[in-house]
């Protein structure tokens, strides 16, 4: 009645005393705001009533305003940290209610496991504790008779764990392809071209055989408009393209190259592309498809106009004693580009009634 008729007590703020409504600081908590308490219908204001009043940018104490202080019977009380972020690396806090018994409220600790990463290969972490569990993987449910798949760390029978698990479920069946999904094996027409017959694919969306118009691009040569063997097979459909081969550009004739299916024109890609060019010579070279004119020479018949005995080596004329025996002086013979003494080259060279064999004087 009295929040209908006196003004002041629309909000719950009155008291029916004596018969009459008496407008109160307070009737309840909620009246004296986030850090007030109503007692006998006044508010007193306290540091807080929840841990998030303390921790506060305005805080005077240094630690509050770092957000290590808890609400302690309404006072803000410092501790050493009120989550993980307060601690070390290695280290986690131990909150407000410590799930270990062992450990105090509110302090840096370094736990068995923080995750199930630090624990062993059958072990989840929990509460900070390695527990041993049944499973934490499917592999380790493996070795039950029938499949089983770990479901909440517990090995669960079911129909299939892999594709395998179907591949006698479907013995009349006159399709080949079998998948376990979701643990139930479902039959299909296909899972594998091997499934389909002579010139078909599987197509393994659908898991349907399909007859395509190519499979390789040497396929597309039949096709029409494709006699020329310029397409390509793509999603097993033939389609047109500049080129496939480099002969299609006009190679080797022509300095011109297949690439990504398209002619390119290339500087060369042979010498003899170089050889022809405006100065060019017989020793030009095609070095990644661009002409180089620097070599003196390929081969050491190049060296020929020289007047004495050369080699081609690292693309240059080089002097040597001798290519042949005629470069040499009388008794010597050309041994790896070098003259060298002999006893004799012919029988002259020999004393009466002996030969020259094997540039040595024998009777």
């Amino acid at each position: 009645m009295c929040e209908e008729e006196v003004k002041g007590c629309e909000d719950g703020h009155c008291l029916c005393l004596n018969n009459k409504c008496e407008v109160q600081e307070c009737r309840t908590n909620d009246h004296c705001g986030e850090k007030g308490l109503c007692e006998d219908n006044h508010c007193v204001f306290y540091d807080c009533k929840k841990d998030e009043h303390c921790n506060t940018p305005d805080n005077p104490k240094k630690d509050c305003r770092d957000g290590k202080c808890r609400c302690n019977e309404l006072v803000c009380e410092p501790v050493t940290c009120m989550e993980s972020i307060h601690c070390k690396k290695n280290e986690i806090c131990s909150g407000n209610n410590p799930v270990d018994e062992n450990v105090e409220a509110n302090t840096c600790y370094v736990p068995e496991c923080k995750s199930i990463k630090d624990c062993d290969d059958q072990e989840v972490c929990k509460n900070n504790k390695c527990e041993p569990v049944d499973c934490t993987s499917n592999t380790h449910c493996g070795d039950r008779i029938t499949p089983n798949v770990c479901r909440k760390n517990e090995c669960v029978p079911v129909e299939c764990a892999f594709h395998d698990d179907c591949e006698d479920f479907f013995p009349e069946s006159a399709w080949l392809g079998f998948k376990c999904e979701r643990n139930k094996c479902k039959n299909y027409e296909c899972t594998t071209n091997f499934h389909c017959g002579d010139g078909q694919l599987c197509n393994k969306v659908v898991n349907k055989c399909f007859t395509p118009e190519c499979i390789g691009s040497t396929a597309c040569d039949t096709v029409e408009g494709c006699e020329d063997g310029k397409c390509i097979c793509s999603g097993n459909k033939c389609s047109s393209v500049d080129c496939r081969t480099n002969t299609h550009c006009g190679w080797p004739l022509e300095a011109s190259v297949c690439r990504n299916n398209q002619c390119q024109d290339v500087g060369c890609t042979a010498n003899s592309h170089c050889q022809v060019k405006k100065n060019g010579h017989e020793a030009s070279r095609c070095i990644v498809n661009q002409c180089n004119h620097s070599a003196e020479c390929l081969a050491t018949n190049h060296c020929a106009d020289y007047d004495d005995p050369r080699v081609c080596s690292d693309f240059r004329c080089k002097k040597v004693d001798c290519l042949r025996n005629v470069d040499c002086v009388d008794q010597h013979i050309c041994v790896k580009q070098q003259c060298v003494k002999v006893e004799c080259d012919s029988n002259i060279d020999c004393e009466k009634g002996q030969i020259c064999v094997d540039n040595l004087c024998v009777d």
